[in-house]
């Protein structure tokens, strides 16, 4: 079974969502930011994946959302993060 990971930042809410084929909400986790998401946003998808018994192989796809006030900074590291991890 291959599974999708999404990351969204709402306003300064990160949240991280392991979804099924079938788009399902399989687990989550979400913190605030404060300033400090380029040292913790690869800690928490790897402790997510981890919770559920998965390595990075199993994730077939990888999204990306933002909205709100969501800030430069904040929106490129999520951007990013999840491009060279789909690579």
């Amino acid at each position: 079974m291959k599974f999708k990971l999404k990351i969204e930042i709402i306003d300064n809410r990160i949240s991280l969502f392991l979804l099924d084929e079938k788009k399902n909400i399989i687990s989550k986790t979400a913190w605030t930011d404060h300033r400090d998401l380029s040292e913790k946003l690869l800690r928490k998808i790897d402790l997510l994946l981890r919770k559920n018994k998965l390595v990075i192989k199993d994730i077939s796809k990888f999204d990306f959302t933002s909205s709100g006030k969501c800030g430069f900074t904040a929106k490129q590291i999520g951007e990013i993060t999840a491009k060279v991890l789909g690579i």
